[in-house]
């Protein structure tokens, strides 16, 4: 149960790193290719 619940936090926290990574890399992409 307690491991389930750690669980239940991790995993939307990665998916949630994941996003920002991709974001900030999609926009230093955009501005490099902009100069």
């Amino acid at each position: 149960m307690y491991y389930g619940s750690i669980r239940d936090v991790v995993n939307p926290l990665i998916v949630y790193l994941l996003n920002v990574e991709y974001y900030l890399n999609h926009c230093v992409f955009t501005i490099n290719s902009t100069d």
